[in-house]
């Protein structure tokens, strides 16, 4: 369940963040002295871009992992390690690696070796 709510917050801050991105008014009326529109309107780019390929990333990995796939253990293995960046997602990103690594079969691992 917490790995489709990262998805769902993934997505949610792609979509913010290319909201503030395409729309200039929101730029220019939080434009400051020290930041100027085109820097929020870079940093949201890439906030943006960002948060829509960890969706991608974390929709594919839930998806192989609903399937029964050992892939899907691998690649969200690989968003858990990206969500540990970031401080909130630390303890979450811990106690998911856990579980998915948990109740991994012998054999589905040494399919993976192959």
């Amino acid at each position: 369940m917490a790995l489709w709510a990262g998805c769902g917050l993934e997505a949610g801050l792609g979509a913010i963040y290319g909201y503030i991105y395409f729309s200039p008014q929101l730029l220019v009326a939080h434009a400051t002295a020290s930041v100027s529109a085109s820097d929020l309107r870079t940093a949201s780019a890439v906030i943006s871009i960002s948060a829509l390929a960890a969706f991608l990333l974390q929709a594919t990995g839930c998806l192989l992992l609903v399937r029964g796939s050992l892939w899907g253990r691998v690649i969200l293995s690989l968003v858990c390690v990206l969500w540990s960046v970031t401080l909130v997602g630390l303890p979450v990103s811990l106690f998911v690696l856990v579980n998915i690594w948990r109740r991994a079969p012998d054999q589905a691992l040494a399919t993976l070796a192959r």
